[in-house]
């Protein structure tokens, strides 16, 4: 009896807990400060991020990419396999690829992103290059569901802002 009184009391606890914490929190968040980014969508319906060099980790909560210091040249790619659907959180990023011959943020694949906005992000890609880089064929969704975010998406010369 006093261990089942334990066990329910340590559960109440991890519930409240787990009420009291703002969704960020239960978010896997990425620096984009510490090397570039790619969230992909696979077939076994299962969300992976890769960032530099290092693993894929499969994600268990909401992919939130932030980042810390100025400018970065680093980019951020989204990939959705077929009858996917890939999720990633701009958390107030800040991509300057203008002197590189790429997208500051490219999708990719035959499935479908979403992209939620937190903060202000801001997107500067190269020459002949959209900020934004639309390349899946399934749909590209931006949003902003509790209006505190915006985005700037800026292409080079004669690329498009989004496209």
């Amino acid at each position: 009896m006093k261990h089942r009184k334990k066990i329910t009391l340590l559960t109440l606890v991890s519930i409240l807990l787990s009420l009291a914490l703002p969704a960020a929190a239960l978010a896997e968040t990425y620096d984009l400060s510490l090397g570039s980014i790619t969230v992909t969508a696979e077939s076994d319906g299962k969300q992976y991020v890769k960032q530099g060099d290092g693993e894929k980790e499969a994600q268990t909560t909401e992919t939130v990419i932030q980042q810390s210091g100025d400018a970065t040249t680093n980019t951020v790619t989204i990939t959705a396999e077929a009858g996917q659907r890939a999720e990633v959180t701009l958390g107030g990023v800040n991509i300057d690829c203008s002197s590189r011959n790429e997208a500051a943020v490219r999708t990719g694949g035959e499935g479908d992103v979403n992209i939620e906005l937190d903060g202000n992000n801001r997107l500067i890609s190269a020459p002949h290059r959209a900020g934004l880089e639309k390349g899946n064929t399934g749909t590209l969704t931006i949003n902003d569901a509790d209006n505190d975010g915006s985005l700037s998406a800026t292409g080079g010369n004669q690329g498009a802002g989004i496209g």
